[in-house]
């Protein structure tokens, strides 16, 4: 057999093998693959040396399939000698001794010096590699009877959700996966901080990690949390595949990790399994519909909005508490005189996701008895109205710093936004002021003339920039004699610390005015904590009130055994499988937690045990809330409803529901 074709092909072999490692190692935003670059490399270095040995291991034979049968076995053993550090030199000097050529001589020994010394250097790092693997993975059957969170990556966000998990129950166990040890300072120091987490940690991808043998009666959460938002659809479809015969045994795992039957309405008796996909993606809502969520509670997380919602949960009252009387009068129609009218007159600045997020918010948070919600927002965008209006028409459907639309309304056409006189309607008003420099006079003159305001939100996308704007408006509504409470975005862990401490030094009315009276939030820490991400208090009231919708339909049709079961479990499924069904939810929890607070009339009884007027009350008050939720979601009012398209048919008063609806309304 010729030399100049096994060396010319062994190098050409291993050529393409170590062009496609690099290629799957080094490629930006790679996408996982099943093919792993070292095992790539070490099977292209294999093949060379049998192919490089092939002509020196033929075994003449009168029988040429023999021949060449006993050849490539005996090239295949003399390769895997290479592996386990069996060959020496002297074999590679005695084939190149028969060559004739002395440039085919030297390139056959320097080409065969270098697999013998690289063979068994990749033999020690696969074994290495194994070993490490394993050692996880006994590490991981140790923790067999505890909650299991695990992370598909290692990163800073992962690692303050996990301290925060591990923090508040010590005996959780932490798994992050797809981890590699790097040189890297940042890498090292990540690595560390897992570590002192005590936590499991895999080389492999989170998709090729087998739990199956976990606990049933334990929790076991993942969290796909990747800074690659393809990356991340591509693991959580992965591990909801129905049909790829390699996952369907994954899948078998939450088949029998759960049970038909419920353990009241929320967790599934023989275990809760759940999956976290961290995502902003526009696309991801509409994509994760098509996953297979019949044994895994999927959950598409955008921490944006999990702050804002965690940000109204636990400071909420502050927003209330802080609104003023107007002087005037609304109807309580329970006890049939007027209350005393409270405006909430908030100001946001910056209109970017979490600001956007907070003007949302504020909508449908402040349809709330007695009080009259009013926003004003501030942008440097240009356009910074339009966009808004683009996503939620219905909502922010009137402009006062729009000609046209001034001019429509005096011609007498009518608007969701700045009405305040329908009955059974969302009332509410929004102001956006656009291409406004928050750092200049005139913003600071707009201002100034705003001296009813009662709560500020700051988000401007720098913690500096937030802080000076914050600070200057603290100055500026002090000169006018008013204390608003201003709360703002502060991503720096030590400047938040600064700003906290100083809040908290004015709690007392003697150091009132020593304090900027700043109240931050938005630190990695607090953003990825486990009260802002998995919200599991008000996250099981939201379910309990999503559920209710289930039981009514379960009691009206008179459903029991089979058919009650198959229902709770849609029902719940419905929840986690859709996007805008639990954020609805949650928001509606929130609301109904206020209402508690702040005692409106027969919201703390069973609405059986409400009187007729109660009953009304509460059913009109939620019907305001939610019109402006659904709007605030970018929903209009059509004949139908459609979820896709955002049309909704019961976008109108109180008054023109059926009856029906007016029941379900019922909070």
């Amino acid at each position: 057999m010729s030399y100049y074709l096994t060396i010319s092909l062994s190098l050409l072999i291993f050529a393409i093998g170590a062009g496609l490692s690099l290629f799957l190692a080094w490629r930006p935003h790679k996408k996982k693959s099943k093919l792993k670059p070292f095992y790539i490399f070490i099977t292209c270095v294999f093949l060379s040396a049998v192919v490089l040995f092939l002509p020196s291991s033929e075994n003449p034979s009168d029988n040429a399939i023999i021949s060449w049968t006993s050849s490539i076995l005996a090239a295949i053993h003399t390769a895997i000698r290479l592996f386990v550090v069996d060959f020496d030199f002297q074999s590679i000097n005695d084939v190149a001794s028969t060559l004739s050529l002395n440039l085919l001589k030297n390139v056959y020994t320097l080409w065969g010096t270098i697999l013998i010394v690289l063979s068994p250097i990749l033999t020690a790092g696969a074994a290495l590699s194994f070993l490490a693997n394993v050692s996880a993975r006994n590490k991981y059957l140790l923790f067999f009877f505890k909650d299991a969170y695990i992370f598909s990556d290692l990163n800073e966000f992962s690692l303050a959700l996990a301290d925060s998990l591990k923090t508040k129950n010590p005996k959780r166990m932490i798994v992050f996966t797809d981890v590699y040890e790097k040189q890297e300072e940042t890498s090292a120091e990540l690595l560390e901080r897992a570590k002192k987490l005590d936590a499991v940690i895999f080389k492999s991808d989170i998709t090729a990690v087998n739990f199956r043998w976990h606990s049933k009666r334990r929790k076991l959460y993942f969290f796909i949390i990747g800074s690659n938002d393809e990356e991340n659809l591509n693991q959580t479809a992965a591990l909801t595949a129905k049909h790829d015969p390699w996952y369907r045994r994954l899948l078998q795992l939450f088949k029998k990790r759960s049970s038909t039957e419920l353990a009241d309405g929320y967790d599934y008796n023989r275990g809760d399994t759940r999956l976290y996909l961290f995502t902003t993606s526009h696309s991801s809502e509409m994509q994760l519909r098509t996953l297979n969520t019949k044994y895994i509670k999927v959950r598409r997380v955008n921490e944006k909005q999990s702050l804002i919602y965690h940000l109204l949960n636990d400071h909420g009252m502050q927003i209330f508490e802080s609104a003023k009387e107007t002087g005037a009068g609304v109807y309580n129609s329970v006890s049939g005189q007027n209350d005393p009218e409270k405006r909430i007159s908030a100001v946001i600045i910056g209109l970017g996701t979490y600001g956007t997020e907070m003007l949302r918010g504020l909508t449908w948070f402040g349809q709330m008895h007695p009080y009259r919600v009013e926003i004003t927002a501030f942008d440097s965008r240009i356009n910074a109205a339009d966009i808004f209006r683009s996503g939620a028409p219905d909502l922010f459907d009137f402009d006062p710093t729009n000609p046209e639309d001034v001019e429509q309304k005096k011609k007498g056409k009518t608007f969701h936004n700045g009405d305040f006189e329908t009955p059974g309607e969302s009332h509410y008003q929004i102001t956006i002021h656009s291409g406004i420099d928050v750092k200049a006079y005139s913003f600071d003159q707009t201002i100034s003339q705003m001296t009813d305001t009662t709560y500020v939100f700051v988000s401007l996308g720098d913690d500096d920039t937030n802080i000076y704007v914050a600070t200057k408006l603290r100055m500026l509504f002090r000169r006018k004699g008013i204390e608003p409470v201003i709360h703002a975005i502060i991503y720096n862990q030590t400047k938040q610390k600064m700003l906290q401490e100083d809040y908290q030094k004015g709690e007392s009315e003697k150091n009132r005015k020593l304090s900027l009276r700043i109240m931050p939030f938005g630190s990695i820490a607090y953003r990825y904590s486990e009260t802002c991400i998995l919200n599991s208090d008000i996250e099981h009231l939201a379910l309990a009130r999503h559920m209710e919708y289930t039981y009514k339909t379960i009691a009206e049709k008179g459903l029991v055994g089979k058919e009650k079961e198959q229902a709770i479990r849609e029902g719940e499924e419905s929840f986690w499988g859709n996007d805008y069904n639990y954020r609805s939810s949650v928001a509606s929890a929130i609301h109904k937690k206020f209402k508690v607070e702040l005692k409106i009339p027969g919201i703390d009884r069973n609405p059986l045990d409400r009187t007729p007027e109660q009953r009304e009350f509460c059913a009109l008050m939620e019907h305001q809330r939610w019109n402006a939720y659904v709007r605030s979601e970018g929903y209009v009012k059509a004949e139908a409803r459609d979820k896709l398209i955002k049309t909704h048919h019961l976008l109108v008063p109180f008054e023109e529901l059926p009856l029906e609806e007016k029941i379900k309304d019922d909070d």
